[in-house]
């Protein structure tokens, strides 16, 4: 939208606005608006006057272009104030949450595609359809018009979104590697039948995104955990099937075994109604639930179990097909590095010290997101939600900065308790 604002002003031709924004101005006759990767961005940020972090917000929604539109999507109410915010470009987002209409693609006059481009027909025509040539924003187009500014409300609300789907898009989507093969190949056909995804979810459901994790944690200090006593013992249940999963070794079973004694501890009663199988219904309905059936306790609970390990583990759970726990997996990955100088016991120690902590953390985590969705009748308790990646990722951060790989800052771990 700034950039067709300053085309209509400068009247700017097509090679004109490439020569000034493309990294390279090879003839290209249009570029694409969802990926910053083409795009001169301190030249943007300069003749836009915003921030770097403004020019990056305002391309696409995630790394992967199958998620993000290539046609312009607009809310109706959003564009007679002349805004549109690139977070509306996600194929998950259905809906303007701030004036609650379905987003459109298309002329409104014309229902011609508008590409999602900066190109001819973006130099030729700022804000009008190149087609019929109807206005886009009327009170922009006439003789000394202007856009009309959000209120405060309205802009917050709408930023808070902003950074949601940023949060929720992220992700680069890993292809699986076979076990027959040893290499990594395309995605194949889902083994499940495929669910909304939990963005779809939320923006169905909900006026305002849910708490992120990184929210809810820089709100107040988070507390803090006593690690307890582990048993000083080499044998431990093993949660999935060994012949099946012989590359999880006995140390990532150990950790389920930490992982299975954490969920009896924190939820009680919660956890034994889980189990008992009466959510399974769950695994057809897109992980959500009417908050008139569950207390927000049990929500807790089992959105923290499905985080953990999966929905099926944490819903239907079988020990014929057991898998090890997926989430716990994603976050032993999500880990920073054992140091080189670090022995490898005492190294094992501290990731079981903050698996410990993590466990906890994401139990009050989870029941904070319970509580905000309580309020509003409904629960998604998919794991994307308050994933256990994110607090790896923490430690992660904690390590950049230098706080947990020297011998003097380590947490003081008699290695000898748990091996």
């Amino acid at each position: 939208m700034r950039l067709s604002k300053f085309s209509l002003c400068n009247r700017l031709s097509i090679a004109s606005l490439i020569s000034l924004f493309a990294l390279d101005s090879d003839g290209t006759a249009t570029l694409d608006l969802r990926h910053v990767n083409q795009w001169n961005v301190l030249a943007l940020a300069s003749v836009l006057e915003i921030t770097i972090d403004d020019v990056h917000a305002g391309f696409g929604v995630e790394r992967r272009s199958s998620s993000a539109c290539d046609r312009l999507r607009w809310c109706p109410s959003c564009l007679e104030l002349g805004f549109h915010a690139a977070w509306f470009q996600s194929l998950s987002v259905e809906r303007c949450p701030l004036h609650r209409l379905r987003l459109r693609t298309g002329c409104r006059q014309c229902a011609a595609p508008v590409p999602y481009a900066i190109g001819h027909d973006l130099a030729s025509h700022p804000l009008q359809c190149a087609r019929c040539g109807i206005d886009w924003v009327p009170a922009l187009s006439r003789p000394a018009g202007r856009c009309l500014l959000l209120d405060r409300r309205s802009a917050r609300l709408l930023g808070r979104w902003g950074t949601y789907v940023r949060h929720l898009t992220a992700d680069e989507c890993h292809s699986p590697q076979p076990r027959d093969e040893g290499r990594f190949a395309a995605a194949t056909a889902p083994l499940t039948p495929a669910r909304p995804d939990p963005l779809m979810l939320v923006n169905r459901l909900f006026d305002a995104p849910p708490p992120l994790t990184v929210q809810l944690l820089t709100r107040r200090p988070p507390p803090r955990f006593d690690m307890p006593d582990l048993p000083v013992t080499e044998r431990f249940v093993v949660g999935h099937d060994r012949n099946q999963w012989s590359h999880f070794g006995r140390r990532f079973a150990q950790c389920e075994q930490v992982l299975r004694d954490a969920r009896l501890r924190l939820f009680g009663t919660a956890q034994h109604e889980c189990e008992a199988g009466r959510w399974r219904p769950l695994l057809t309905t897109g992980l959500t639930a009417s908050c008139a059936s569950m207390d927000s306790s049990t929500a807790a609970a089992l959105g923290w179990s499905i985080a953990w390990t999966s929905p099926v583990q944490a819903l239907a759970p079988s020990p014929q097909s057991a898998v090890p726990a997926l989430g716990l997996a994603a976050w032993l990955a999500s880990l920073p590095l054992r140091p080189p100088h670090m022995p490898k016991q005492r190294w094992h120690a501290q990731v079981l010290q903050w698996l410990h902590e993590d466990l906890e953390l994401s139990a009050w985590v989870w029941a904070r997101i319970a509580a905000f969705m309580q309020a509003k009748g409904h629960y998604v308790l998919h794991g994307a939600m308050a994933h256990p990646r994110e607090l790896a990722q923490l430690h992660c951060e904690e390590g950049d900065a230098g706080g947990i790989f020297t011998s003097n800052t380590m947490q003081p771990i008699d290695s000898k308790r748990i091996f």
